[in-house]
Order: C-alpha cells, then sequence, then structure tokens
C-alpha cells in the first residue's frame, strides 16, 4: 500500500520473479521545451554510460538540448545508481538540468524503484532538474476507493500493461498521484509516431516516438493486440513489449534507441515476448547507429530488425558476468550478418567470441560538429546522409533537412 503523497514497498522477491509497468493519467500532449542553463559548445553527443547490467544514457544537442534516457539501480532500495548517473550528467553538460526524461520502461534497470532511487531519486531529491518526463501509458491510479488514505494495488486501473511487478505499482502510485506535483506536473504521455513532444529546436534536429505501449504489434495469433490490459492473461506479455522506442535525428544522422523490446514470439519464465523490433523496423528502415535491444539478449536483434536498419555501428550495454547471459552469441552472430561495428561498455559474458567487437570499459561517446561526420570513442564514421535520402512512414528525409 501507498501512503498519498508517498511511495509503496514492496518486497524484493516480487520485483525478481514479475516485470514492470506502467503510468499515469491522460495529460495533454506539450512538446518539451528548450531551455538551458549554461551555454553548449559540444555539438550533438550521444553517451551510453557503463552502469553495470541495466541501461543508461544521455543524447545531447548543439543547442544544448538533453534527453535523458532510463536511470538504473542494482537493487530496490537504493538511489546509487541515480547518483552515479547524475554525476556523469553534471560533468557532461556543467549543470544539473535536462530537458527531457524518458524511462523507457518500468523494470528496475531502466527506471530504478519509486521511494529509494531512479528517476524518483533524481526528481524527489533534487539531483537533476527536468522539464518534462515523457512516459508511457500503462495505468494510474484510480483514487482511495479502500478509505485507507493509502495506494493500493488493487485501485490501479491498468492501460497497457502485460507482466506487472512492485517497480511499476510503486511508479504508477508515485507518478499519477496529484498530490506528488514534483512528477505529476511535468509528466506527459508519449504519443506513437509524434515528432511533436520532443522538440530539440536545432536544425536538422528531429526525435520521433516509433514504439510505445505496444502500439502497432500483435500477438502471435497475428490479430490481437499486445495494447490494454493483459495484467489477468495467462500468461501475459512481457513488460518489455512495452518499451517506449526513440528515432533521434540531427542533419541525417539517424539513431534507434528502443529499450527492452523484444524480436521475436516464445514464453519463458510466466510470459510471453512479441516480435516489436518488426513493426519499428518498418517505420524506421535505416540508420547510422543502433542501441542494440534488451542488452542483447537472444529474443531481440531479429534478422529483419537488423536488414533493415543495417547500422554502422551498434552498441551494447549489459552488465560484467550478469546472470542474464547477455550479449547472446546468437544476437552477436545476428549483428555480424549485417557488417555493423560492435561496441560494448565491458566484457558481459566472458564465454563470448568477441574477438572482432571494441570493449571501451567505460562510457560509449559519440561525437557529431554535423551529423554528416561522426566519432565513437575517437574513431570517424561518415553518416549515411552524406550520400543518401531517407523515409520514415509518409515523411520524407533529406539531408540538412529538418521536416
Amino acid at each position: 500500500m501507498l501512503i498519498l503523497g508517498t511511495v509503496h514497498k514492496v518486497g524484493v522477491a516480487c520485483i525478481l520473479l514479475i516485470s514492470s509497468i506502467v503510468l499515469a493519467l491522460p495529460a495533454p500532449i506539450e512538446e518539451a521545451s528548450v531551455q538551458h542553463k549554461t551555454s553548449w559548445s559540444g555539438g550533438f553527443q550521444i553517451h551510453v554510460f557503463e552502469v553495470g547490467q541495466g541501461h543508461s544514457q544521455l543524447v545531447v544537442f548543439p543547442s544544448g538540448f538533453s534527453i535523458l534516457i532510463d536511470v538504473m539501480e542494482p537493487s530496490w532500495n537504493t538511489c546509487k545508481g541515480a547518483r552515479a548517473v547524475a554525476e556523469k550528467v553534471n560533468k557532461i553538460l556543467g549543470h544539473t538540468h535536462v530537458n527531457v526524461g524518458t524511462p523507457s520502461h518500468w523494470h528496475l534497470d531502466h527506471l530504478g524503484y519509486a521511494g529509494y532511487g531512479g528517476f524518483w531519486c533524481l526528481i524527489e531529491e533534487g539531483l537533476l532538474q527536468f522539464d518534462t518526463i515523457i512516459d508511457r501509458d500503462g495505468g494510474y491510479w484510480g483514487g482511495d476507493v479502500n478509505g485507507n488514505d493509502e495506494c493500493d494495488e488493487d485501485e490501479i486501473v491498468w492501460k497497457n500493461a502485460g507482466t506487472v511487478s512492485g517497480t511499476a505499482i510503486n511508479w504508477v502510485c508515485y507518478a499519477t498521484n496529484k498530490s506528488n506535483e514534483k512528477i505529476y506536473n511535468i509528466r506527459k504521455i508519449a504519443k506513437w509516431k509524434s515528432s511533436s513532444q520532443i522538440v530539440p529546436g536545432d536544425n536538422g534536429a528531429k526525435v520521433t516516438v516509433v514504439a510505445v505501449d505496444g502500439n502497432g504489434v500483435v500477438m502471435v495469433d497475428g490479430k490481437t493486440s499486445i495494447m490494454g490490459d493483459h495484467t489477468k492473461d495467462e500468461p501475459p506479455p512481457s513488460e518489455n513489449d512495452y518499451s517506449i522506442g526513440l528515432l533521434i535525428e540531427y542533419n541525417g544522422f539517424r539513431y534507434i534507441t528502443a529499450g527492452d523490446s523484444d524480436g521475436e514470439y516464445g514464453k519463458t519464465q510466466g510470459f510471453t515476448y512479441n516480435d516489436v523490433e518488426t513493426m519499428i523496423a518498418n517505420l524506421v528502415g535505416s540508420v547510422d547507429v543502433l542501441l542494440v535491444n534488451h542488452h542483447g539478449s537472444a529474443y531481440s536483434s531479429n534478422a529483419n530488425y537488423l536488414n533493415a536498419l543495417k547500422p554502422t555501428a551498434s552498441f551494447i550495454s549489459c552488465g560484467k558476468e550478469n546472470a542474464h547471459g547477455h550479449p547472446a552469441e546468437s544476437t552477436l552472430s545476428r549483428l555480424r550478418d549485417v557488417k555493423t561495428k560492435i561496441y560494448m561498455n565491458n566484457i558481459c559474458a566472458s564465454d563470448r567470441n568477441y574477438h572482432d567487437i571494441t570493449v571501451v570499459n567505460g562510457d560509449i561517446v559519440l561525437k557529431s560538429d554535423n551529423g554528416i561526420t561522426y566519432f565513437i570513442n575517437g574513431v570517424r564514421y561518415e553518416s549515411k546522409a552524406a550520400t543518401h535520402g531517407f523515409s520514415f512512414t509518409n515523411i520524407s528525409y533529406r539531408n540538412n533537412t529538418n521536416v
């Protein structure tokens, strides 16, 4: 149960057994404001932080407009991950103001646990100051129906959800409670295919929501949408398949990041996983750089997805000797098949074949002054935009054009 204005505390076993879910009361769609505390002269940058078995990354545009995606925590009752991320952000930007924060989905290693760490800690303890939180629409607290001045799990109205864990329950109780003004007043629901919610303001810059809440994705039967309340299904869809995916562009440079999205159909550990990647691939097409989904899981990075994206370089964020065996050797093989250059924060599962992979032993950093030439940890690459045009759904993207 959750005391009004505070957070629901659920046991560790609950967190480990089931996945997370989501968010909030409907709010008007508004673009993130372009505000900056100090001048920025670092050009366009992507920092995939070394955080262990989880994920967190910072994207900065030449104007200084910044997006923080995910905050990993190593356990439910700590703010250790959030503090480390805040320190990195402050060092990069020179201040603690971030325009947009986006938890890709509601698992501990991407969101943290409300009441202790992750985004909650960044917001409530003032470690970072956000203009906007772009979140997924998993559910909301329906009010104190039980009359005990607490947010109970049976008072949550699930909207787009499958597996549910304490991480998800706590987040919904926190983020959709009007009394928690620091989060409630800045939180917006991500809108599928929208490029008007996250607006950097730079010429040639665009951020498009290419996945959220299972939009456009059906189950293995080919007709049942994974959208909606599937929390009572036996088994329910994985929380991973409700991840937010963003296509980030600057002067034709294209980068895709989609949380823990799955790329095939199957069942495991009491839930189903579903092919979200094919939907994304059909929308996005070719990119320059890919953040590999789900830390390199065997259930992600399907051949259709990789052949459609054909990334020049791919980033994998996973923990050293993690219990999940990330990245899978089969995933590394599929990445090699499309001749992408693979970068990893560190050596994760030590029994994998890493002979042709760049292990940076720290943060993966991409920098570009113009979106045409870019450098990944000092190695130079040329954007596909130097010689090619692209299309996204029915919207055409050309070199140096802000559509």
